[in-house]
């Protein structure tokens, strides 16, 4: 019978990444995740683990310095996943966190999105003088002209960084992005 195996939640998070391939980071992540649990918990059978481990775990957590949305969005979130990986391909009967969350407060706006006039003309004003001797002429190009690009088309720096060459075209007499 599957509750008398032991399976370890190394088990399961290396099942799990075998059969999804998540990127390295989140596996990364989720390990760290498992080992805080298992440490809490004091073994690493995940047939053991039980709902009441998880909240304990939960409560320690949100005792030490973590934020709940960390709790929410990376620990728990990881458990959730990997344990229940392990109850789709019968590696365990139960999920221990499955309705287990936790109420993450939502941030409180201390100011508007955006920059404000001044804001923006100190950020334009030193693009506009920017030089450096470490950085390369590219590097020293798109510190100049990135912060333009993106006041004059409300892009996010991000975008306009990753842009190349075949996406500014001409159309009908305009050039756009």
């Amino acid at each position: 019978s599957r509750s008398h195996q032991m399976v370890s939640t190394t088990d399961l998070l290396d099942g799990y990444a075998a059969e999804r391939k998540p990127p390295p980071e989140t596996l990364a992540r989720w390990k760290r995740v498992m080992a805080a649990l298992t440490a809490h918990v004091g073994h690493d059978e995940a047939t053991r683990i039980t709902p009441d481990h998880i909240l304990a775990w939960k409560a320690s957590l949100l005792a030490g310095n973590l934020s709940a949305g960390s709790v929410k969005n990376t620990y728990l979130a990881g458990v959730k996943v990997v344990f229940g990986w392990g109850v789709a391909n019968r590696k365990i009967a139960t999920n221990p966190a499955t309705n287990i969350s936790v109420k993450a407060p939502k941030k409180t706006k201390t100011r508007e999105k955006g920059f404000t006039p001044d804001e923006a003309i100190t950020i334009l004003r030193a693009a506009s003088t920017y030089s450096s001797v470490k950085a390369s002429p590219l590097g020293v190009r798109a510190r100049r002209w990135v912060p333009w690009l993106c006041a004059y088309t409300g892009a996010r720096v991000g975008e306009m960084a990753q842009l190349r060459g075949g996406d500014v075209q001409k159309i009908q007499g305009h050039w756009v992005i």
